[in-house]
């Protein structure tokens, strides 16, 4: 979302439904629907920030 700049979940789940690619490339299987709101909401607020930080930095 950040790399994105999506303030929204269903703004990052209409990119990942338009562009199959990243999804897969995100991790997903494109032959099955893409998770649910609910699901991604669960996610992100379960996800640690320090976490993220950590991935982001060392993607940069």
């Amino acid at each position: 979302m950040k790399c994105e700049k999506f303030s929204k979940i269903t703004d990052l789940k209409d990119f990942l439904e338009n562009n199959l690619i990243i999804a897969q490339l995100c991790g997903f299987n494109i032959l099955k629907p893409l998770p649910s709101y609910s699901v991604f909401q669960r996610f992100i607020k379960n996800l640690s920030n320090s976490y993220l930080k950590e991935i982001y930095e060392k993607s940069s």
